[in-house]
Formats: structure tokens, C-alpha cells, sequence
């Protein structure tokens, strides 16, 4: 069994009354992303993720110290640290040629909470450069469905550093086959999601496709 993921824990408690088959996904996210390359290779991309307010009420709870209704960077410190740390064990989350890349472990990341949402930023910086080539493809999801990454519409993707030459193409995931979905809804909270199924939830990767002509 792999850990439960720490949006998971978070919402443990509130979930607790739910049915043992709760449904999938129980995290919403826009994301955004700015992919870092140097001479034609990607070293690092940034991460901007904004979760849905329910979850970002739940997870801000009692972090208010001096309870003047702000939620400031420094009180949202710990909960960004541990947020990235917990993050390290699934990756980020973002795949480099659908397989698991070489990721450094962040030290630039910071919270936000306005409009009462929570918003995760942070720089994933590759241990080594990624070249590009013809073109090389990023993906970023969850395949146990947990959380379900939906790309904003205005530049979702962006370049920095980049030559002339070079573009990013965006391509959103493809609905979820029914079936596949209602099998995943039924794995309860904190169990392994069987292979068979992580297979076949390829279907939800959000897809950037860099290339430098």
C-alpha cells in the first residue's frame, strides 16, 4: 500500500462519515506552468496551483496566529514546507516523457490564500538538463485520481529562456472513460490504486509538448 497522500490527510477527518467508497477526485487544482530551458534543454519548471476553496478552507484551518483574518506567507510557511515535501514522494506529480523524472527537491516555494483559495508556487528544478531534441513532452497528473489538475485557459504554458525557435504546445486530458472512472471511485481513501486501472488512467495527463526547431 503507498502512502496517503497528504491532501488526503488533510481531509481525513472530514471525509471520515463519508462511505468507505468515496468518490475520486476530492481535490480540485488550476495549475498553471512557466518551463525553464537553456540551451534547447528544460532545467526546471514552475508550478503555480491554485486548490478549489473547500479544500483550502480545510487545510488552513487554525493557521490564522494572530487572527487578524490575513493569512500571511509566513503563517503559511509550514504547510507550504510540508506540502512540498509530501510532493517529493509522488513526484510532483509531473512526468517528463510519461516516466518519472530526476527532480531536485524545491527550496523556491511559497503559499498564498486570497479570495479564500489556496495557491502553491514553486520552482521543480531538474538534476540534470532535459535536452529537448525533436520535442519532449511534460505531463502533469495524478493517476490514483485523487487530485484533478485542470489547466487554466489564458497561458496555461509559458516559456522562459527560450530560443526563437522554440514552442510549447498545450493538449488537456481526455474525459475518463466511465467504467475506469467508477472502479477508481470505488477504491477506498488511502488504498493503492490497482495497476490495471493506474494504466488506464494515462487518459487524464494534462500534456505540454516543448519543441526547438
Amino acid at each position: 500500500m503507498r502512502p496517503i497522500h497528504l491532501l488526503c490527510l488533510l481531509l481525513a477527518s472530514a471525509l471520515a462519515a463519508a462511505a468507505p467508497a468515496a468518490a475520486h477526485p476530492h481535490v480540485f487544482v488550476d495549475a498553471r506552468s512557466e518551463v525553464v530551458i537553456e540551451a534547447n534543454a528544460i532545467v526546471a519548471i514552475k508550478h503555480v496551483w491554485r486548490f478549489d476553496e473547500a479544500f483550502s478552507l480545510y487545510a488552513t484551518e487554525g493557521l490564522d496566529g494572530d487572527r487578524d483574518g490575513v493569512l500571511s506567507r509566513e503563517e503559511l510557511d509550514a504547510l507550504a514546507r510540508v506540502n512540498v515535501e509530501s510532493l517529493a514522494e509522488y513526484g510532483f506529480f509531473t512526468y517528463l516523457g510519461s516516466l518519472p523524472a530526476a527532480w531536485v527537491m524545491p527550496t523556491e516555494y511559497w503559499l498564498t490564500f486570497e479570495q479564500q483559495q489556496l495557491t502553491l508556487f514553486f520552482t521543480l528544478p531538474l538534476s540534470s538538463p532535459w535536452p529537448v531534441g525533436e520535442a519532449a513532452a511534460i505531463e502533469v497528473y495524478d493517476p490514483e485520481f485523487f487530485v484533478d489538475f485542470t489547466y487554466v485557459d489564458d497561458d496555461p504554458v509559458v516559456l522562459a529562456g527560450a530560443a526563437a525557435g522554440c514552442t510549447a504546445e498545450f493538449k488537456g486530458p481526455s474525459a475518463l472513460d466511465p467504467a475506469v472512472q467508477s472502479l477508481i471511485a470505488q477504491v477506498p481513501i488511502g488504498e493503492a490504486v490497482p495497476p490495471n486501472l493506474l494504466a488506464a488512467a494515462v487518459d487524464l495527463a494534462n500534456r505540454i509538448t516543448i519543441r526547438c526547431g
